[in-house]
């Protein structure tokens, strides 16, 4: 890497409020302080804003004589592309050419959210986002793909994200009408986990119950939004730190005059169960004891006469029962939350796989990178660099 004759300047238009957000300047900082330094101009804070004290207009930013943006979508990003400066954005609504682009695998997001949801044996889906957005758009698509194909239909609920405040009045009221109207029990994906707060809150304050009648996941795990809900809100977590990392990488190569615009993607890496999700919607007692007691002891390596045991059935007619009722074998389960259990290790520790392997009780790392590559096409070291922190 050839040196430079001063620390580049780097505008960060990001707000580190949002959990993405966050995870994405983790992954910028990162890089920054092993391949930096670098000076970052960070976008003013709300009250200074507000007050008029400062403003990232894009006359401001020329002055700056920065080498270099990462800005989410604002309506004046065209204006500040026009600078020319090397640049990384978080587009809303379409790619922005001659730039790196920083978007999510937003399909296989909405297929995460919806394997969860089925597997909590429910039978009616939703999903509820924005019209306009191109994630939340492409999130839905997954989500509804992904449920076509196991055989089951999805509402959907698109409400638009530039509306005045009392629009915003008639949304709420046209969300629960919605919602009340939803065939339940329901499984419903939010487009993020600021949706899904309001909708939690929503089904709270009209005695819906969360998960009961409403089982509900949003996307990002930002952990404080999560937990803001009652009850907290499971979530699909995405690679939003690794992804920032790579960006940082991409717009340090376009500064030094080396790199092209491309697009970076922000994996989706694993579900986070909470208890917006903690119901197990199977009409057949001895199944849904058998399911409760796999997902419990997912750390524990089971046995199929091991699950049996919890219920007052025999082996042959609780695996012909939790075929019926499931459509998969009681294995398929067992496997199923034992490979969820170590691809969140991977993905948000940095302990090494034979530590994870005897902690879920394997013998050696060896064996676990077998039974993680038949089940998943991938040894342990390729999805943590694919999904964990740098």
């Amino acid at each position: 890497m050839t040196r430079r004759a001063r620390i580049p300047k780097v505008v960060l238009l990001l707000d580190p409020s949002r959990g993405y957000e966050r995870s994405l300047l983790q992954g910028i900082w990162r890089y920054a302080h092993r391949n930096g330094p670098w000076l970052f101009i960070r976008e003013a804070p709300y009250y200074q804003r507000f007050s008029g004290l400062r403003s990232e207009s894009p006359r401001k930013l020329a002055s700056c004589e920065a080498d270099g943006i990462i800005a989410h979508f604002r309506p004046n990003i065209d204006q500040i592309a026009r600078l020319g400066l090397p640049m990384v954005v978080v587009p809303g609504m379409e790619i922005l050419p001659g730039m790196v682009n920083l978007v999510n695998d937003d399909r296989a997001i909405g297929r995460m959210a919806a394997e969860h949801l089925h597997e909590l044996g429910l039978k009616h889906f939703a999903y509820a986002g924005f019209d306009q957005l191109r994630w939340s758009l492409l999130r839905r698509d997954g989500f509804r793909e992904r449920l076509a194909a196991l055989g089951h239909q999805v509402e959907c609920h698109l409400v638009n994200f530039q509306g005045t405040r009392a629009s915003a009045g008639r949304g709420a009221a046209a969300l629960l009408r919605w919602l009340r109207g939803l065939p339940k029990p329901a499984g419903l994906m939010a487009c993020n986990d600021e949706f899904a707060l309001s909708i939690s809150e929503l089904c709270q304050a009209h005695d819906i119950p969360v998960p009961d009648e409403v089982a509900l996941v949003g996307v990002d795990n930002d952990e404080i939004v999560c937990e803001l809900s009652s009850p907290p809100l499971s979530s699909v977590a995405v690679s939003a730190e690794r992804a920032g990392y790579e960006a940082a990488e991409l717009l340090d190569e376009m500064m030094r005059g080396q790199g092209a615009d491309r697009v970076v993607k922000a994996q989706a890496s694993h579900l986070v169960r909470r208890r917006s999700t903690d119901v197990t919607a199977v009409e057949d007692i001895e199944v849904a004891k058998a399911l409760r007691f796999i997902r419990d002891n997912s750390h524990r390596v089971l046995q199929v006469d091991d699950v049996a045991r919890v219920t007052s059935l025999s082996r042959r007619s609780l695996a012909d029962r939790f075929r019926q009722q499931l459509g998969r074998t009681i294995g398929d389960e067992i496997n199923h939350r034992r490979v969820e259990q170590i691809t969140r290790l991977l993905a948000t520790t940095d302990r090494s796989v034979a530590d994870i392997a005897q902690e879920i009780g394997y013998f050696s790392d060896k064996h676990i990178a077998r039974y993680f590559h038949r089940h998943t096409g991938l040894t342990p070291s390729q999805y943590r660099q694919q999904h964990g922190t740098q």
